[in-house]
């Protein structure tokens, strides 16, 4: 077990050192342009910004860390080795796919499609088990951090789902900046044998492919690179905090059936084939099945026959401190019946001093909530209803690819 302890220390202590590499600040950078990006949408729904993009950063950045040091156990218990050759192509094919569709800028897309070719036309070579363990990993940690992180700063917006009708949602978007070890193989002659670690006969797990597998000469060298993972979805059915918990625990099933696929391919060539094919194709359905089960499931945050719903709380509000929270339906305010959001500011020009909310929560479970507002009175409750008509609404559909954009502008000009 020492040899593992050891090999762990050394890729924790490769792994700190990330933090000194300029390649690590530009995906900073880029996660906190996303962010950053977000802003407008955010002070144009609520008028506010809940969090600037820096510290969404910050805290992206603290969960990455965390997942950076998952994944990186991981791949060095697993012994998880990428050829040099996997990774040269694995970026511009992910790129490639980028351009074609945005959601495709995905390991699982590119590693799947890399793995078929390179099985099927025998170039290049690269070593398929190592591959898509690497994808299986990040998607794990990817799970993990979706299950814990995905939820925040989810934006309330209200769709118009092509009926003429106004249902409230949530658009979701984190992303993570992860730095994690990779390992690549060389012949122990090609490098100094200073800092060796002797590791055990069974390690690694997934064994090199090829005429590597019987060498016993091989040198398993610690890289530390820097991954970003993205998250994007919208909640329409349920709240987020149970969309992403859903989400997640599909993903990580995905993740663990592709890691156990990837196991037996370093020992069964055949299994590299259905590894292959998973990945994408299983990464594929869990996106479809998302998807068709929020357009064809019955939405949540619907306009109540009786009452005002709520999308949106602001932190540190009044109704915050009652603990209304999102998707509840307000009944009335101290006796005073509550349909829209003029209800609410006519009694609150009042500014009484002692608050009473009769509502419900989204299951439908009723509740009295109190507030002492004394001495000044309450003058705002905090909240962000589901109104029955706005200007502010999106359209639930897919964004142009920048193939399908650039097409279009050459389209539109050849027209002219």
């Amino acid at each position: 077990m020492k040899p593992i302890i050891d090999a762990l220390w050394m890729g924790m202590t490769s792994l700190t050192r990330i933090i000194f590499h300029p390649i690590f600040w530009v995906v900073l950078f880029l996660v906190y342009t996303q962010y950053k990006k977000q802003t407008p949408r955010e002070i144009k729904m609520l008028g506010v910004i809940r969090r600037s993009a820096l510290m969404k950063t910050v805290n992206s950045t603290f969960h990455g860390l965390i997942g950076g040091l998952l994944g990186s156990t991981l791949m060095i218990i697993i012994g998880v080795s990428i050829r040099q050759e996997g990774l040269k192509y694995l970026w511009p094919i992910a790129l490639i796919l980028f351009m074609i569709n945005a959601r495709y800028l995905c390991f699982s897309y590119a590693g799947g499609l890399l793995s078929l070719f390179s099985l099927i036309f025998g170039f290049p070579q690269i070593d398929v088990p190592g591959l898509m363990a690497l994808v299986a990993i990040l998607h794990f940690v990817e799970s993990i951090l979706i299950y814990t992180n995905g939820s925040e700063d989810s934006l309330p917006i209200i769709l118009d789902r092509g009926d003429g009708k106004h249902i409230g949602g949530y658009s979701l978007h984190r992303f993570w900046p992860i730095p994690i070890i990779i390992m690549t193989i060389m012949i122990s002659n090609q490098i100094p044998s200073p800092g060796q670690i002797q590791m055990p006969d069974w390690w690694p797990i997934i064994k090199p492919m090829g005429e590597l597998q019987f060498r016993e000469d091989l040198i398993f060298l610690i890289l530390t690179v820097v991954a970003a993972l993205g998250y994007g979805d919208i909640a329409l059915t349920q709240p987020p905090k149970v969309k992403v918990k859903k989400s997640a625990i599909k993903l990580g099933a995905y993740s663990v059936i592709l890691l156990i696929l990837s196991i037996l391919s370093s020992r069964v060539y055949e299994v590299q084939w259905i590894a292959a094919f998973f990945a994408p194709a299983a990464h594929e359905f869990l996106i479809w099945q998302g998807r068709k089960e929020e357009q064809e499931g019955v939405p949540l945050f619907t306009i109540p026959q009786r009452g005002l719903r709520v999308l949106e709380v602001l932190e540190g509000s009044a109704a915050h401190k009652m603990g209304i929270q999102r998707g509840d339906i307000i009944h009335s305010i101290n006796n005073f019946p509550i349909n829209c959001e003029e209800d609410i500011l006519q009694l609150l020009s009042q500014f009484p001093t002692f608050v009473w909310v009769k509502g419900e929560d989204y299951k439908g479970e009723g509740y009295t909530k109190e507030l002492k507002a004394y001495p000044y009175g309450l003058r705002a409750l905090g909240v962000l209803p589901l109104p029955q008509y706005s200007e502010i609404v999106y359209t639930a559909k897919e964004k142009e690819s920048i193939m399908k954009r650039l097409w279009n502008k050459i389209k539109n000009k050849n027209n002219r």
